[in-house]
């Protein structure tokens, strides 16, 4: 019952004109971050508000994304946050029911606003087909792995050589010879399937990799996604069979400190996570992060999507909301608040002019160097180069963790098997949410 009062509390604090007497317009933002991540959008927020005297930004939390993905489509039009954070991966929902939001470009243009500086394969991620931009990106996560400088090097093996699972799989070998308990740590998320298969542009359904339009199939039963998807099941199917790879169902936490003990050289994980692994080590331990590898050994990696969290204007009707929303959306991408973001949460900045101010660069400098290869990564990147937009992505997602899981833990189920039997239920999944509509 409790919960519930909370929940439509919520609801009602984004309700309506909130504009008092002769003071500021009331902009509602919800946000998922608490911790250092919360009092740096908080801290933002103060400073907006001292700035200027015709808005007034009030941050609410509205809990974990999916939390805020149901309330937020519980929400009526009028009574939406007026900004409201959701995952890389829900920006498709939203894509695919324009109601739902209004596109910053309709303020990109209107001030003639130089989004230049933002790092390619965001661009790639938040605009339509047309390269009218949807919403402001805040966060910046490019997924890779850690690995331990000093493990390796005992074993022979150079990160810089480890740009392929099949690399990997070669390494693995090598660390588990050096006495490493478990050479490779595999964190249950699809992430670490699609991302390799966008490095070697590969496309996993139709539309342009869904950027065109709703995906109506999959592309997995058909070459080169087919030969790919069974490549990577091979990868960790034989990771598995040698008992060199973590036990897949441990905690986060459990995971890291293994990481920072030495009982694992490679950790799959996004680079937001470096704070975690810093702080867990006293930023004692030797490690780097390497952007996603491709499946195949050989491959050119033509690039990193992206992740890491982005804000939409909710669709109201009331353009004076609107517009202070876009106010404190330009003051956020404010190269000092970028960048500020980045070092509270372990994130990259959004844009260039973030990472290069002498803050970051300290922070870079004496803590996470190798933060300069994912950046550098993220430059190089094209803007063709996207994670497949799924506004059916939460099913999409369990089915792909569903068949990781399935391929580890029974010896029996093969490689081309699991192949066949996702694109089957990845193809079901796209058609009930179509048919939903």
């Amino acid at each position: 019952m409790l919960a519930a009062v909370m929940v439509a509390a919520l609801l009602l604090s984004g309700c309506g004109q909130t504009t008092t007497s002769g003071g500021p317009t009331e902009i509602n933002m919800w946000s998922v971050w608490t911790g250092t991540g919360g009092e740096s959008i908080q801290k933002m927020a103060d400073e907006f508000n001292a700035s200027q005297d015709e808005y007034k930004v009030v941050v609410t939390y509205s809990g974990s994304y999916d939390e805020t993905l149901a309330k937020f489509q519980s929400s009526a039009k009028g009574s939406r946050p007026d900004m409201v954070m959701v995952s890389t991966e829900s920006a498709a929902l939203f894509f695919d029911n324009p109601d739902y939001y209004i596109p910053i470009d309709k303020y990109v243009e209107a001030d003639s606003y130089d989004m230049s500086g933002i790092y390619t394969n965001l661009r790639a991620s938040y605009t339509d087909s047309d390269g009218k931009w949807q919403c402001m990106p805040l966060g910046n996560t490019v997924v890779g792995f850690f690995y331990n400088n000093e493990v390796l090097e005992k074993a022979g093996v150079s990160a810089a050589d480890l740009n392929s699972y099949e690399e990997i799989e070669e390494a693995c070998q090598k660390l588990a010879d050096a006495g490493v308990r478990y050479p490779f740590i595999l964190v249950s998320n699809s992430i670490y399937y699609t991302f390799p298969m966008t490095a070697e542009g590969i496309d996993y359904v139709d539309n342009d990799n869904g950027k065109s339009g709703s995906p109506t199939r999959c592309l997995l039963d058909e070459e080169p996604a087919a030969s790919a998807t069974t490549k990577y099941f091979q990868f960790i199917k034989n990771l598995a069979a040698k008992d060199q790879l973590a036990p897949y169902d441990l905690a986060a936490a459990d995971t890291r400190q293994m990481f920072v003990n030495g009982e694992s050289a490679i950790m799959m994980a996004t680079i937001s996570g470096m704070s975690a692994i810093g702080e867990l080590s006293n930023w004692e331990l030797d490690f780097g992060f390497h952007v996603a590898p491709t499946i195949s050994k050989g491959v050119e990696n033509l690039g990193q999507c992206t992740g890491g969290g982005v804000l939409f204007l909710g669709n109201n009707g009331d353009e004076n909301r609107e517009k202070g929303s876009w106010e404190f959306m330009k003051f956020m991408m404010e190269p000092e608040n970028t960048s500020a973001f980045a070092m509270a949460t372990g994130y990259l900045p959004i844009n260039q002019q973030g990472a290069d101010t002498a803050e970051y660069k300290a922070f870079v400098e004496e803590k996470f160097p190798t933060a300069k290869d994912a950046m550098e990564a993220q430059m190089a990147t094209g803007a063709d180069v996207y994670n497949a937009i799924l506004p059916m992505f939460n099913d999409f997602h369990q089915i792909v963790m569903d068949y990781m899981a399935k391929v580890i833990n029974e010896p029996s189920y093969t490689a081309e098997q699991a192949t066949a039997d996702m694109a089957k239920d990845i193809n079901e999944c796209i058609e009930l949410y179509n048919m939903s509509k």
